[in-house]
């Protein structure tokens, strides 16, 4: 935790350990809402961190705000976003699972 103007601010391993989720899982978080930004869509829900020296940090809100997103996330949205990103890999996986879900049909 680090205080900046009498306001506390958290960084994503803090968040996480509250969220129950690894620090990583934040950072992605936040560059989901980024890559979202990029193509306009600016409502997702997520908080924009606080960027101290280059490092995110969240104040109290933010992370009810995760809280409060994460609770609504459907389930795949962020798994397409990532196979989405990996290229050529990430569309093989795609095409695979939806293989799988035909077959269970």
């Amino acid at each position: 935790m680090k205080m900046i103007d009498g306001i506390a601010y958290f960084r994503p391993s803090d968040v996480g350990a509250v969220l129950g989720v690894c620090a990583q899982t934040v950072v992605s978080w936040d560059r989901y809402r980024e890559l979202m930004a990029r193509e306009g869509i600016t409502n997702t829900g997520i908080p924009t961190p606080r960027l101290v020296g280059n490092q995110r940090h969240y104040t109290a809100e933010d992370i009810r705000q995760l809280q409060a997103w994460r609770a609504n996330l459907q389930r795949g949205t962020m798994g397409d976003y990532w196979l989405t990103r990996m290229g050529k890999l990430g569309k093989d996986m795609k095409r695979k699972r939806l293989m799988r879900e035909w077959e269970n049909l």
